[in-house]
């Protein structure tokens, strides 16, 4: 498939098969995924991957943080049915400059693994991280780290469906003049 192919037809997954996900495989893709573009070649970096008995502790933490109640139970489910998560985490750079590049390169990594995951028929979702310190915790984040995502990934239990995007004809300024 072609990477033109590969960028429209990525879907975020919201509902993922039982079926475990090779972690060298993901390992795998990882290593290609940093090759995203990284102004300064700081690689600020790393990732934290929940799996096996850590997304059982991982989904109760998630259920907790909404309550007891009626959404306890369901909230629990949702997260506990996902394979793997992946947080992409960096490290906070003191040089605002260089906190927004590499803020930017790490998303164009996330890109790279997302589009990676789907040419190996895996599916993903693209997560932002609440701001919970529980999870903070949870995940072993220093207080100078960022989260970029939470990846969800597994084998999709979805049927494919299109993208739709607007056309980016109305988007588009030309500056082709001498003043």
């Amino acid at each position: 498939m072609s990477v033109h192919q590969l960028i429209r037809d990525r879907r975020s997954v919201g509902a993922f098969t039982n079926q475990p996900v090779d972690l060298v495989e993901i390992e795998q893709m990882l290593e290609s995924a940093v090759y995203a573009p990284n102004h300064r070649l700081t690689q600020p970096w790393r990732f934290i991957f929940i799996t096996g008995q850590g997304v059982e502790r991982y989904a109760r933490l998630r259920a907790d943080m909404v309550g007891a109640g009626n959404n306890y139970q369901p909230t629990y489910e949702k997260f506990a049915n996902i394979p793997l998560y992946i947080i992409v985490a960096i490290k906070r750079s003191t040089n605002p400059e260089i906190a927004e590049e590499d803020a930017l390169a790490a998303a164009a990594l996330v890109q790279n693994f997302l589009l990676l995951a789907a040419e190996a028929g895996l599916g993903t979702a693209w997560k932002t991280f609440k701001p919970d310190p529980r999870l903070r915790d949870f995940a072993r984040l220093a207080d100078d780290e960022n989260v970029i995502a939470i990846l969800h990934v597994g084998y999709s239990a979805e049927a494919a469906r299109e993208g739709q995007r607007k056309s980016i004809h109305d988007r588009i300024t030309v500056i082709d003049s001498p003043d």
